[in-house]
Parts: C-alpha cells; sequence; structure tokens
C-alpha cells in the first residue's frame, strides 16, 4: 500500500489549512511565505516518498508505480504541482501577495497563474492537488492489489 506517501498527503492537508483564508491569521507575509513553501515542497514529496519509499514494500507495487508513473501528466501536477515546487526549491520565487479588503479588513490573496490565467485561487488549486494526488494513490493501490491477485484492471 502507498502508506508513506498518503501520510505526506495528510501533512499537505494539515499545511494547507494553515494557509490564509478569508477567516484565517495571521496575515503577515514571512508566515504566508513559509506556509506556501511547506505546502509546495509537500504536494511534491508525495510523488517522491511513492517512488523512493513506498516502491520498496513489494514487488506488486513497485510494477503498479512503474505503469502509473509512465501515464501523461494532467495539468494539476505540470502547471501547478511541479511548476511551483521547482519555483519555490530550486529558485525561492513566491507567488506576490495581495490583499483583498472585505468589510474593512485586510486579507491576504496569493497570486498564481494557472493554465494561462492569473489570480487562480491557491486554496481551489491545492484541493485539486490533493485529489489528484488521492486519486493517483488509489489507483496505484488497486493496481498492486490485482497484481498480487494475478489479474488484470
Amino acid at each position: 500500500m502507498t502508506s508513506r506517501a498518503r501520510l505526506v498527503l495528510e501533512d499537505v492537508r494539515a499545511a494547507a489549512k494553515e494557509l490564509p483564508r478569508l477567516q484565517a491569521g495571521p496575515h503577515d507575509e514571512p508566515t504566508i511565505r513559509r506556509r506556501w513553501i511547506a505546502v509546495m515542497a509537500l504536494l511534491r514529496a508525495v510523488g517522491h516518498v511513492l517512488k523512493e519509499v513506498d516502491y520498496k514494500s513489494s514487488d506488486a507495487l513497485a510494477r503498479a508505480i512503474n505503469q502509473k508513473w509512465a501515464d501523461p501528466k494532467p495539468i494539476i501536477y505540470t502547471e501547478f504541482i511541479d511548476k511551483y515546487r521547482h519555483a519555490v526549491i530550486k529558485r525561492y520565487e513566491q507567488p506576490h501577495v495581495d490583499f483583498d479588503k472585505i468589510m474593512g479588513t485586510l486579507y491576504p490573496r496569493l497570486n498564481v497563474e494557472y493554465d494561462g490565467r492569473v489570480g487562480v485561487s491557491v486554496n481551489y488549486l491545492i484541493e485539486e492537488a490533493v485529489r489528484y494526488w488521492e486519486d493517483y494513490l488509489d489507483d496505484i493501490d488497486h493496481r498492486a492489489a490485482c497484481c498480487k491477485l494475478g489479474t488484470q484492471t
């Protein structure tokens, strides 16, 4: 089972809850920056842990991971998970933080580009990325179980 990658995914969920939302704080840019870095590093770490740790747990799981890894990656992976992980880890670039004024209170908003659009909700993209990894890991576990049973998916 993809247990270690799923542990990383749980940490993504927890870290994402710490990113500013309309009702959350603190709203200072250094805190937002650190939380963004944590989420993006963890989102990409799901795949790394899958290939480096879970891969070694069984031959059936290793075969399933190799099969799935060969599939084309969707836009949520290429234009969000991988793109912003590279920006953060390799160049230490973060999205610009704007502040929206709602009923007299300032709330932070991270500006990211996704699929040619600027200003896409970071919280929405993180939720999509988490769903992508959930489906991805579920498919691998299903393939590995079928391999163990000698059936095809």
